[in-house]
């Protein structure tokens, strides 16, 4: 029992140290949270900026940027996450 999952970690390494396992795919979802609040931060924080400037269509442009910031970062990272989606399924095949 005790080789068996020893050995099956060492499997589990080697695909690792060859890149037959691809970690970017689960890494990609936290670097979306930690861009998507960024974001949002730099957002608000440029939109009270402007407000205290006065400038309303800096203002404005800042709130709209704070909204379809983290929707554009999120296209983004789907559509590299089913980059790796794909790999994995040919993997899975080629390994049947």
């Amino acid at each position: 029992m005790l080789g068996k999952l020893f050995l099956e970690r060492i499997g589990k390494l080697n695909d690792f140290l060859n890149f037959n396992r691809m970690i970017a795919g689960d890494i990609i979802k936290y670097v979306f949270w930690a861009l998507a609040g960024l974001t949002i931060i730099g957002g608000l924080l440029s939109a009270l900026f402007s407000l205290f400037s006065g400038d309303i269509i800096a203002f404005l442009m800042c709130l709209v940027f704070t909204v379809l910031g983290p929707v554009i970062i999120r296209i983004y990272c789907e559509l590299m996450i089913v980059l790796f989606k794909i790999h994995e399924n040919i993997v899975e095949i080629k390994n049947k």
